[in-house]
């Protein structure tokens, strides 16, 4: 037997050779990871594990509210706002988080900080998330001409230089503004600001600022008169170039983009490096443009627009073996047994950046899967990050982006045109949820 501690500073008894007691987990928006779970659960510690799956929408339907009896919740990290504004969510105990299991200093830095946190509190555990590069033939693109996708301009130029359907970007309805805003990043990003797409102290919308307009023009310069673009997502970019049919991209590298095609019979020369970066960031407070100095990193990743991570809703029956079950879920042994599986999940540890083949699958070589793996070590060493404000219905802000930029590009529209209607239908809606309330989760996202 072992002393185990419980929220609220309970402690009890637990045989580690018992039956683990009957769980329900909830998982939001992954339809076939619940599945790959209970089969794990069940073979390895003898677990019964039922499984509820439920699409983002209807999530989001039911006004974000976890059903009664859920003992465990896995979900993307943008619903994080959503579940801890609606007090649904217990925090993850101390004694979980310092466990031998979990081992949280194997985990990448940014997976067990940023996107578990909300306030003070760290809600969740992390099961891993994709990391948006830039993908290339390396047989292709020549040593000088892969540097020169370290800034937007030279991109633009490269891009220029080759037939409009060899380079995608994924701007699918739902992808636009996520695209758009891994662009924008290394603008409006800088250490200890913390103002991004929203005014922290007014919750004024700061979309509509030369920054953001800058990252529309590149945007359309690099779109072109290219429609393709808008039919493409991350995994579709991924497909195109590792069978041949494009020569760079904006995606990220998974084994499920060929689970219903056979892989390239070809596995060609594949590179990887991080999205550009910037040289001058905008401070809206002052109105101007900033220099990064020369020993800083320019570049500035864009977190939260997708992964998985776990939690245990305050409903839960049985609080203690929920808990017990997101730290198995959580370890390595599991990780590379269940959540790999998912196109929603990344590698997450730094043993995982050892061997990210298991990740990334066969269409690409392993040396392509360790570039893979080099540019997220290179981005968990990242101190400044950009993740979309966690406010309650950031569903929303996101949807109104990404229509009003696709539109956009689609009609090559003035930046600050689309860039106005997005601020002004983003201060409607502000009003519509309140203002305080907002300025409330937006102070907590920012942990202050």
């Amino acid at each position: 037997c072992h002393e185990a501690e419980v929220p609220g500073g309970e402690t009890h008894w637990e045989d580690a050779s018992s039956r683990p007691d009957p769980l329900q987990m909830l998982v939001i928006g992954e339809q076939n990871l619940g599945a790959i779970v209970a089969r794990q659960w069940e073979a390895r510690r003898d677990g019964e594990l039922t499984i509820i799956a439920q699409s983002i929408e209807d999530f989001v339907e039911s006004d974000f509210r976890l059903a009664d009896g859920v003992d465990v919740v896995i979900f993307p990290p943008w619903l994080l706002g959503e579940l801890t504004a609606g007090n649904q969510l217990l925090p993850i105990p101390n004694r979980m988080w310092s466990s031998e299991e979990l081992n949280k200093d194997e985990i990448l830095r940014l997976h067990r900080g940023t996107l578990i946190r909300h306030g003070e509190q760290n809600w969740a555990v992390p099961l891993g998330a994709p990391q948006m590069t830039m993908m290339f033939r390396a047989d292709v693109f020549d040593r000088n001409q892969v540097k020169a996708f370290e800034n937007w301009n030279s991109l633009v130029e490269v891009v220029d230089k080759i037939d409009a359907d060899q380079f995608d970007l994924p701007l699918a309805k739902g992808w636009a503004a996520h695209v758009f805003l891994a662009r924008a990043a290394s603008l409006i990003r800088d250490r200890g600001k913390l103002s991004t797409v929203f005014e922290r102290k007014t919750m004024q919308p700061l979309i509509d600022s030369p920054a953001f307009a800058i990252a529309f023009n590149d945007m359309k310069k690099l779109v072109g008169k290219s429609a393709h673009h808008f039919e493409l997502a991350p995994v579709d970019v991924y497909r195109r170039i590792a069978t041949g049919k494009s020569q760079l991209g904006v995606t990220w590298p998974t084994h499920s983009a060929f689970e219903d095609d056979a892989p390239p019979e070809k596995v060609l020369e594949i590179g990887f490096v991080n999205l550009p970066s910037s040289d001058q960031w905008y401070d809206p407070q002052e109105k101007n443009w900033i220099a990064r100095r020369k020993d800083e990193n320019r570049f500035v990743p864009y977190l939260g627009y997708g992964g998985l991570i776990g939690a245990v809703p305050r409903s839960s029956r049985n609080t203690s073996a929920a808990f017990e079950f997101l730290e198995w879920l959580a370890s390595k042994p599991i990780n590379l047994a269940t959540v790999v599986e998912s196109p929603q999940s990344g590698p997450f540890r730094a043993s995982h950046l050892g061997d990210p083949t298991i990740w990334t699958g066969t269409a690409i070589s392993d040396a392509a899967a360790r570039q893979y793996a080099d540019v997220i070590a290179e981005v968990n060493d990242e101190d400044v990050v950009l993740v979309f404000p966690r406010v309650r219905r950031s569903d929303q802000y996101l949807a109104v982006l990404d229509d009003e930029v696709r539109e956009g590009l689609m009609n090559g529209a003035e930046a600050t045109k689309v860039l106005s209607r997005v601020a002004e239908k983003w201060e409607a809606l502000t009003e519509e949820i309140g203002r305080e309330l907002q300025l409330r989760e937006l102070m907590k996202d920012s942990g202050l």
